[in-house]
């Protein structure tokens, strides 16, 4: 069994005597000692003395430390609870949900309506915890990288477009230094250069296929993040054969419109604003004999296409916006209905 490395901290039962008062914590020294006294008095006087003057000194210690005590332990790197991911600037992760590590169904089942062949079949994968972007990387937080970036869409609210899989994890990289955190990819030289992913690093990275399904869809088998019903308005799609009518759409919407169609993880904007990049290449789904679910299950990583998920605003029907919906496209490209969204947290290591 391996160790993750991680270190937390299990409070003892006499955590809080740090911060008792200088005269409480004297008076419970003086109690304790002398009782210890008392019970060491047949072996003479003096060493009696010196277990009341230790236990008071301790207490004295204790008292001005103004620090609780801690032990520190190691985790097992397969059993890491999600609260060990918590991070201690809860503010640094404000833009970020925590995905807790969990078992779900991921693919289409035989029969489901409009379900295409590559989604099939269903099988059940674990995962997580990882942490993932509420929302689409914005234009205002991608400029903070490329000041020159531009797309056909303007505004600051709008997720970022125009940007190939090479592009998304340089500007994770480039996130995860300016916060101090150790980048979660090695990137070769080249414009479509090689890309390694060190998988114990906790900077900024791409969800794999399975992360980014399983933060739509959660566990319940939902054909939608917000339930299995389709969607009927112009926030997540262009239209075709709703009520409103085709070609209403003409571009992506500002992030977080459609909160009410939020997943049940709460991340938003994963059905048909910007189809989104995955890390991996695109998995082929095959029957499984395992007894246990697929733990991590993570594609091909030097292939030149790469996964992509989510639908977007160019669609034009509403099955291509289901959370078990997939497509591919080389990771080279840039389109102006594709984006992407940061996840964050190494990739755990599960008992197989």
């Amino acid at each position: 069994m391996g160790f993750s490395g991680r270190e937390g901290w299990l409070p003892p039962l006499g955590r809080r005597v740090d911060v008792m008062p200088f005269s409480a914590a004297m008076a419970l020294g003086a109690v304790v000692g002398g009782g210890t006294g008392i019970w060491l008095l047949p072996l003479g006087l003096v060493e009696s003395v010196v277990a009341l003057v230790g236990v008071c000194g301790a207490g004295v210690a204790l008292a001005l430390s103004g620090k609780p005590v801690g032990v520190a332990v190691r985790v097992p790197q397969n059993e890491v609870p999600a609260d060990t991911m918590r991070s201690t600037d809860e503010e640094e992760l404000s833009d970020m949900v925590l995905i807790p590590r969990g078992v779900y169904r991921m693919g289409s089942v035989e029969g489901e309506p409009k379900a295409y062949e590559d989604e099939l079949p269903a099988h059940w994968v674990e995962v997580g915890p990882f942490w993932i972007g509420r929302f689409p990387v914005t234009q205002k937080a991608y400029r903070e990288y490329r000041t020159e970036h531009r797309t056909p869409f303007d505004g600051d609210d709008l997720p970022v477009t125009m940007v190939s899989w090479y592009d998304a994890v340089r500007y994770c990289n480039w996130r995860s230094k300016n916060e101090g955190l150790l980048p979660a990819y090695q990137i070769g030289e080249g414009k479509e250069p090689l890309v390694e992913w060190i998988r114990e690093a906790d900077g900024y990275r791409l969800p794999t296929e399975a992360e980014w399904e399983y933060a739509a869809r959660g566990t319940d088998g939902r054909w939608y993040p917000w339930g299995s019903e389709a969607p009927r308005d112009q926030l997540v799609w262009n239209g075709l054969g709703n009520d409103i009518g085709a070609g209403e759409r003409s571009g992506p919407a500002s992030t977080g419109s459609s909160s009410k169609k939020a997943s049940p993880f709460g991340v938003q904007d994963m059905a048909g604003n910007v189809c989104e990049w995955c890390f991996d290449g695109p998995r082929s789904y095959e029957i499984s004999t395992r007894a246990r679910p697929i733990p991590n299950p993570v594609g091909p990583e030097g292939t030149k296409s790469r996964a992509l998920r989510g639908g977007s605003w160019w669609d034009a029907s509403p099955w291509v916006v289901r959370t078990a919906y997939r497509r591919n496209l080389l990771g080279g490209a840039r389109e102006s209905y594709v984006g992407f969204r940061c996840a964050r947290g190494r990739l755990h290591k599960m008992t197989s």
